[in-house]
């Protein structure tokens, strides 16, 4: 069937200032085409990918900058070279969004008989522990109920819970991984503006030249996307995820001499210190999840 005819327009469609005579293909006013026909099958797929995922678009181009030269990509940016690349924001939202999906994925991956069997022979003696990280425990020992390290309040819901439907509690337990990864993004968002301020307060210059928060932010978005391709070698059928895990550390040191400038002992401690923080702050909400998952 022959495609209609588009009508002839005398007003631009979208912001209504009047149209070029002859018709021009589109807008002077804001870019917009001024042809209005319904769109075809090959334009969804192109306003799908367009230049961000094509082979040589936006995306692809950023990704070989931001892996193979740390800091470079944040470098440009704040110099104002930002057209050629994914803008920080929307390259952290995909490549997260992609990072959680594919953990939540292999997180529905059943438990094996081995695990399955280990949790029927700690249910009938009555042994197993929730938390085990001194001084905060969390177990049952022989049907005896050990809490230590934690409020009162908790320690009384948590043993009811334990004593009266122990099964219960260990499903939940187990299946606290999977909850910590749904939440995961946005539990990291919410850790990002805390990372750059962080990172202002490490990088402080005494004579003002410092960058903005704004900048920090930035540098926080692009080395969290780094992290998270980490993972992928990690979650991932991999020979050397300790291999990926060393390279995001020495990654991260690479990125804050070429962001900051200063030296290899000033940016190696700060390097430590932002991963041993980040660290902390993922654990420490990997093991706020499992203890609400007991009382829960």
């Amino acid at each position: 069937m022959s495609e209609r005819a588009a009508p002839s327009l005398v007003d631009c469609p979208n912001c209504e200032a009047p149209l070029a005579r002859p018709p021009a293909p589109f807008c002077a006013q804001c870019g917009q085409e001024a042809r209005v026909r319904a769109p075809t099958l090959m334009e969804f797929l192109q306003q799908f990918g367009g230049a961000y995922i094509s082979t040589e678009g936006a995306l692809w181009r950023t990704l070989k900058l931001l892996l193979t030269r740390p800091g470079a990509l944040t470098a440009d940016y704040l110099r104002g070279k930002r057209r050629s690349h994914v803008l920080p924001l929307r390259l952290y939202l995909t490549i997260s969004v992609l990072t959680l999906a594919l953990l939540k994925l292999l997180g529905h991956a059943p438990f094996s008989e081995e695990k399955a069997e280990r949790t029927r022979q700690s249910l009938q003696t009555g042994t197993f522990s929730v938390v085990g990280i001194p001084p905060v425990v969390l177990a049952m020992e022989h049907r005896q109920f050990v809490c230590t390290g934690l409020p009162d309040w908790y320690c009384t819901r948590a043993r009811a819970r334990l004593e009266q439907d122990p099964g219960t509690v260990v499903q939940a337990v187990q299946a606290a991984p999977e909850q910590v990864i749904g939440s995961m993004g946005r539990a990291m968002f919410v850790l990002l503006p805390v990372f750059a301020l962080l990172l202002k307060l490490l990088q402080w210059r005494r004579d003002g030249q410092g960058l903005r928060y704004t900048e920090h932010l930035v540098f926080a978005l692009h080395l969290h996307c780094v992290w998270f391709l980490a993972l992928w070698a990690v979650a991932l059928p991999s020979p050397l995820p300790l291999g990926a895990l060393a390279w995001s550390q020495g990654y991260t040191l690479l990125a804050l001499r070429r962001v900051y400038g200063r030296g290899w002992w000033g940016t190696a401690w700060r390097a430590v210190l932002l991963l041993a923080t980040q660290a902390v702050l993922i654990f420490g909400m990997f093991i706020l999840s499992v203890l609400w998952s007991v009382v829960s």
